[in-house]
C-alpha cells in the first residue's frame, strides 16, 4: 500500500498514534516531489532531443527544456507551491505538443 493509503486506512480502522499518520502523510508528500525530478529530467531530455533532431517544433523543444529546468530548480522550494504550478504546466504542455505532432505530416525520407 502507498503511504497515503496506509495513513487513510489506519486513520479509519484503528487506534493508531497520530505521529505515525503524520509521518506517513509526510512520506507521501516527499515521494511526490522526489518523483518530479526524473519527470523534469525527462522533459529536458525530450526538449534537447527535439531541438537536436528537429523531431519537435522549436517552441515545443525550448518550452520542454525551460519547464524541465524550472521544475528541477523548484523542487527544493516545494513548500511554496511553485512546484505544483510547474507540474501542472508540464502536464498541460503535453496536449498542444501532441496536437502539433499529429497535425504535422511526416517528412519524406
Amino acid at each position: 500500500m502507498s503511504a497515503g493509503a496506509t495513513a487513510l486506512w489506519l486513520g479509519h480502522h484503528g487506534t493508531t498514534d497520530a505521529t505515525i499518520l503524520v509521518a506517513l502523510t509526510d512520506l507521501r508528500s516527499l515521494s511526490y516531489f522526489v518523483a518530479l525530478v526524473p519527470y523534469a529530467v525527462f522533459l529536458g531530455a525530450v526538449g534537447a532531443a527535439g531541438l537536436a533532431g528537429r523531431g519537435l517544433p522549436r517552441w515545443a523543444g525550448w518550452s520542454a527544456v525551460v519547464i524541465g529546468t524550472a521544475l528541477v530548480a523548484s523542487v527544493p522550494f516545494a513548500g511554496y507551491g511553485m512546484t505544483d504550478l510547474l507540474a501542472l504546466v508540464s502536464l498541460l504542455w503535453i496536449a498542444p505538443v501532441a496536437v502539433s505532432l499529429i497535425r504535422t505530416p511526416e517528412p519524406s525520407v
